[in-house]
């Protein structure tokens, strides 16, 4: 069996190019990538996947690591997201405001996108009562820690997001620190 490298030796990548007012960089080549990490990614989406193909085929009862009935694959699999994610959260360059930055405009646009084509279609064929406050909180991503709405998600996946968010401000203060 061969060894999978865990990252990308330093003469590989190119130089890239950073726009100093969004400090966004513009040649993605330039990041070292991390090919064990995507191996461990891979397997965390097979165990998400896993999860909710077993669910939803109603074969709940092989939904876990056998001999533990609380290990589920799709906690297994989302437990490995999070540190996979913090891992490279602060391997990233650029200071902690940059960083920030970077994270909320590649997050946020799509998962707007999403939430509006989700509440559009919720109002539209009038299925649960929507108000304001549930619009406001869910399009923030926080969804899932306002009360009285985590029960009524229009799309319930979206608790994940309040994770993330959770999981920015952790690594954001991190950054922080010298």
């Amino acid at each position: 069996m061969t060894a999978v490298p865990l990252r990308q030796s330093q003469h590989d990548m190119t130089a890239s190019k950073t726009d100093t007012s969004t400090g966004l960089t513009t040649d993605r080549a330039a990041k070292p990538r991390y090919h064990g990490l995507d191996l461990l990614r891979l397997v965390a989406i097979v165990f998400v996947y896993t999860h909710h193909a077993l669910e939803i085929t109603g074969l709940r009862h092989f939904n876990h690591v056998p001999g533990n009935e609380d290990l589920r694959f799709g906690r297994l699999g989302t437990a490995a997201f999070i540190v996979l994610s913090g891992f490279l959260a602060m391997t990233m360059s650029g200071t902690a405001i940059v960083w920030l930055r970077r994270r909320i405009v590649r997050l946020y646009p799509s998962y707007w996108i999403m939430m509006g084509g989700c509440f559009v279609i919720v109002l539209v064929l009038n299925m649960p009562e929507v108000t304001l406050g549930q619009i406001v909180s869910q399009m923030l991503g926080t969804g899932a820690f306002t009360p009285g709405y985590r029960d009524n998600l229009v799309n319930d996946p979206t608790w994940f997001m309040a994770l993330i968010i959770v999981c920015y401000a952790i690594a954001f203060l991190a950054k922080l620190l010298p």
